[in-house]
């Protein structure tokens, strides 16, 4: 048996032509926007990232929107492709945004204790969240004789005694 079939070659004879250039720069926790210009005998165009970092859009105008976590410090590639409607009749535009890091502070998300009583060992462990998921070290400040603190684990112990001060402001920093 044989099978025929026409093969029907299209040619793109105007292909779309981006004609800006990104920002190549971005700081974690602030806008990046980048406004795609492209040009073609054509008004129409569709616009679409093959490769983008995580909550990278671009809409249908060719703006391209991002606000980078406070986890995505680096260099992030995108790869964004215009094309005009007819099938193989596309622009590619390659790029790497640069990412500064930005230091967070971390933030207790535990409740101290606020009550010890008298011969009886007090615990607290205090918890700090870092949302650079960098490490945690913890450090008293304005303790009491004998109270200590685990730097790694937050973990403050005190046996409290007759002479304790009461009403005191004490302090844990990460």
């Amino acid at each position: 048996t044989t099978q025929d079939f026409v093969l029907i070659v299209i040619t793109c004879a105007d292909p779309p032509v981006i004609t800006s250039m990104p920002g190549t720069t971005a700081t974690e926790g602030q806008p990046y926007s980048y406004q795609v210009i492209a040009s073609h005998s054509g008004n129409s165009f569709q616009f679409n990232l093959a490769v983008a970092p995580a909550g990278m859009s671009v809409d249908a105008h060719g703006l391209i929107s991002w606000t980078p976590s406070f986890t995505q410090s680096g260099l992030r590639t995108v790869k964004l492709i215009v094309s005009s409607g007819t099938p193989g009749c596309v622009a590619e535009q390659i790029f790497q945004v640069d990412v500064t890091d930005v230091n967070v502070s971390p933030e207790f998300v535990s409740v101290p204790i606020t009550d010890a009583s008298e011969g009886t060992v007090y615990g607290y462990r205090a918890v700090a969240v870092d949302p650079d998921t960098d490490p945690v070290a913890y450090t008293l400040i304005n303790s009491p004789p004998g109270m200590s603190i685990e730097a790694e684990s937050g973990l403050i112990r005190w046996n409290p005694n007759q002479t304790a001060a009461t009403g005191s402001p004490y302090a844990v920093t990460v």
